[in-house]
């Protein structure tokens, strides 16, 4: 039975309690619903939670700044040798990209003899790396893009930092900074247009529809400038990119952290983070369908325009009366912790980068730093130097 489907089940159970009363659900039996609802099984499996992406900054002693330039300049010739090999006709100024905030970057493959075209959503694992800031920024930015990494990528990552920082390598691991961190949950059998959320905090949020009329993602707080929530439709957003669609049907949750400069955390405590799954308030539609709790007017106004701007049209007693009736119908999942709790352990994986490589990994590790050096050009006066 589809997630969709089970959980219509469990509701109507308590909706044929009512004998007809369709206006008032007894406290016991919403009660009752809500830890059957919160306790079902089907929340705590059909889903998967992973690091979707993740910026670090490293504070560059004046010293060794020159250095990094160096090497960076040397990655920058290590990356047109790739593309010459798959006879593209790449330049460096092609390659090498600045921004407002940095004078250079460059998208280096995790995967350093694969070639492959790089993009935004490529999914392609990369490194967009910068350096120069303009302004007082961190001297080094590292964007990890194209999740998930398996062991030997997070190896070669920390092949490709260990050359551009050098013998401090692991002395500036531990003191980098997270910037943003997105942390993506997959739930499966499930559609954005499924559920209907309540507000995260005080947070604006805005709701965006597909060609077919269906929502296709939902944004939970303001996301141009702050943490915020996206949910959206996997496949519809594979489909739409020509990307390989998902078999099942996949709804995804994304938290996206951005930190001030004021709030950057260190990379060795991110498991600290709040848990922002946690804040979500989701409630099941088809059921509120079903019910008939709801007039279709209703069920139009919120799943169109978000739950909040129909309830900020409400006198306070009209307000708590639709919250009460909704109660039944709200999803625990986001909120039992279980979500933000299995991420935290997948951050195990990145070890590999703060800590000395054991005996297992390092056979794995110097066969990796030889094919790196292989692919490196050697040192010459043409290796591009930057201009302070």
């Amino acid at each position: 039975m589809s997630t969709q489907l089970k959980l219509e089940s469990i509701n109507l159970e308590y909706t044929e309690k009512l004998n007809g009363d369709k206006s008032v659900i007894d406290t016991c039996e919403k009660q009752s619903a809500n830890e059957e609802l919160g306790n079902a099984p089907k929340y705590l499996e059909e889903f998967s939670v992973d690091t979707d992406q993740l910026t670090l900054l490293f504070d560059i002693k004046t010293d060794t700044k020159k250095l990094i330039d160096q090497r960076f300049g040397r990655l920058a010739n290590c990356l047109l040798n790739i593309y010459k090999n798959q006879e593209d006709n790449y330049s460096l100024k092609q390659l090498i990209k600045s921004d407002s905030n940095y004078t250079a970057a460059i998208m280096f493959p995790i995967n350093f003899d694969s070639g492959a075209k790089i993009h935004g959503n490529s999914g392609v694992p990369y490194l967009h790396i910068s350096i120069k800031p303009n302004g007082n920024r961190a001297y080094l930015r590292v964007e990890f893009k194209g999740f998930p990494y398996t062991n030997e990528q997070l190896l070669s990552i920390r092949v490709i930092l260990s050359f551009l920082l050098g013998k401090q390598y692991e002395s500036y691991m531990s003191k980098a900074r997270v910037s943003s961190i997105h942390i993506a949950c997959d739930i499966l059998g499930m559609r954005p247009d499924y559920l209907v959320f309540d507000k995260l905090r005080s947070q604006k949020g805005k709701i965006y529809f597909g060609k077919d009329g269906k929502i296709e993602s939902i944004y939970l707080g303001e996301h141009k400038a702050s943490s915020h929530v996206l949910i959206y439709d996997l496949n519809a957003k594979a489909q739409s990119s020509g990307e390989t669609e998902p078999t099942d049907q996949v709804m995804r949750v994304e938290c996206r952290y951005k930190f001030k400069k004021s709030d950057l955390i260190q990379f060795s405590n991110v498991a600290a983070i709040t848990d922002m799954f946690g804040q979500i308030s989701g409630y099941d539609i088809p059921s509120m369908v079903e019910s008939e709790y709801f007039s279709p007017d209703f069920i139009d106004a919120i799943t169109g325009k978000g739950l909040i701007p129909i309830l900020q049209k409400r006198s306070q007693k009209e307000k708590s009366e639709i919250q009460e009736k909704m109660k039944v119908f709200q999803v625990h999942w986001f909120r039992q912790g279980k979500i933000f709790s299995e991420w935290q352990r997948s951050l195990e994986k990145f070890e590999v980068l703060t800590k000395p490589i054991g005996e297992k990994l390092e056979g794995v590790y110097e066969e990796l730093k030889n094919e790196f050096k292989m692919s490196l050009p050697k040192k010459s006066k043409k290796t591009r130097k930057f201009k302070k």
